[in-house]
């Protein structure tokens, strides 16, 4: 069975790294970008089953990234985050807890 498939984008380059390590390790096919203007180009490339979007992104960047990758795929499932871009490590261990 192919593994899920996240594109995760957060401005805040540990908690990225950190996201995505522990996506991994829970046997997800992960990749991300903390920088929204490059995201769109670096999402085209796979066929992402979930997209996590961290706080710090502007509501306007936002909306238009959304609408974007809808278009490209519009099975995909979108988590928003829009605390703390830091923040969002924590709320996803304990979404995937055991």
């Amino acid at each position: 069975m192919e593994s899920i498939k996240f594109f995760v984008l957060n401005v805040d380059k540990d908690t990225l790294d950190k996201s995505l390590e522990f996506l991994v390790s829970k046997g997800f096919e992960a990749d991300g970008e903390i920088d929204p203007e490059k995201a769109l180009a670096l999402f085209q490339l796979k066929n992402y089953d979930m997209a996590v979007f961290g706080g710090g992104i502007s509501g306007k960047i936002r909306e238009s990234l959304k609408k974007e990758f809808l278009s490209i795929n519009k099975e995909l499932e979108i988590i928003e985050h829009t605390s703390h871009p830091a923040e969002m490590y924590d709320e996803l261990v304990d979404a995937f807890k055991d």
